[in-house]
């Protein structure tokens, strides 16, 4: 894991973006639902770096 050999060199906390927090759906609409999205991913780093 890449946070093993830098991890005193962060400047925040490790994030994670993954799906909804629910078990995984067996229907094929549902499941799309519970996986992140672009705009996630976007969100999440954006969160990170402190950009609005």
């Amino acid at each position: 894991m890449v946070e093993c050999d830098v991890f005193n060199s962060l400047d925040a906390p490790i994030q994670r973006v993954t799906g909804v927090d629910i078990p995984m759906p067996y229907s094929e609409a549902v499941e799309a639902y519970s996986m992140p999205k672009g705009d996630h991913v976007v969100k999440a780093a954006k969160r990170i770096l402190n950009i609005s």
